[in-house]
């Protein structure tokens, strides 16, 4: 009876011991990019530009560097970014330096296969960024471009000004200055109101003298023209 028991003791401590190793095993670690400097470092300006981003858990490369850069395009490993359109046609590809510092890899900087005049320029659509060692993949990152109509403040302002509509540049000012009243105080009431003195005190003097002004200077209340007209100047609009 008191080996049996022993058996049993022996057996549950096994599967204890068992059951404590499922626990805490851990999943291997995985190459990944990390999407916050990613996110900070991309930029579309025609092209795409990446600044420098970091990764983990990459490998240590077979192939070693005769640089600091244990990926590099030209010896090291081979840690490369492909962009590809929704056809799955590749539009770039980037091959990186990049280094471990710690528990992080930095990877600081590209070359463009092909030379910065293969860059090409993306038009509107949807793409995928791939990141791959040794050409293996192992992350993508979707996005899309799209464009925006922008509105041509000045183009307006000028036919406003053109057709005579200074009610349109004065609504445009306002509207932009609305949210900071020490702002407009600054930039047009205390202009408006020394251009206005100085006008008054050349008027008194003979001869002919030309004053360049903003257009939204000239509209609204508190204007340089609507300044002179309170004191009794006449101020006529011409073209």
């Amino acid at each position: 009876m008191v080996m049996a028991r022993s058996s049993v003791a022996i057996l549950i401590g096994i599967c204890v011991l068992g059951l404590a190793s499922t626990i805490t095993a851990q999943k291997p670690c995985e190459p990944r990019v990390q999407m916050s400097s990613l996110l900070s470092g991309v930029d579309v300006n025609g092209s795409l530009y990446i600044d420098k981003m970091y990764a983990r858990c990459l490998p240590s490369p077979a192939k070693k560097s005769a640089s600091n850069y244990e990926y590099q395009p030209y010896d090291g490993g081979k840690f490369s970014s492909v962009l590809k359109d929704s056809k799955g046609q590749v539009v770039n590809t980037f091959v990186w330096y990049g280094e471990n510092i710690q528990s992080l890899w930095e990877m600081s900087r590209y070359e463009v296969v092909g030379g910065p005049e293969a860059l090409k320029k993306l038009s509107p659509g949807s793409y995928v960024l791939e990141f791959a060692v040794e050409d293996k993949v192992f992350q993508q990152f979707p996005f899309s471009i799209t464009t925006k109509q922008s509105s041509d403040q000045f183009k307006s302002m000028l036919t406003a000004w053109q057709h005579g509509d200074v009610k349109a540049i004065a609504t445009s000012f306002n509207h932009d200055l609305a949210a900071s009243p020490e702002l407009r105080d600054a930039l047009l009431s205390k202009r408006n109101a020394n251009w206005t003195r100085w006008i008054e005190e050349r008027m008194k003097k003979p001869g002919a003298v030309m004053i360049a002004v903003g257009a939204g200077h000239l509209a609204g209340d508190g204007s340089v023209v609507d300044l002179l007209q309170r004191d009794g100047l006449h101020v006529r609009r011409i073209q």
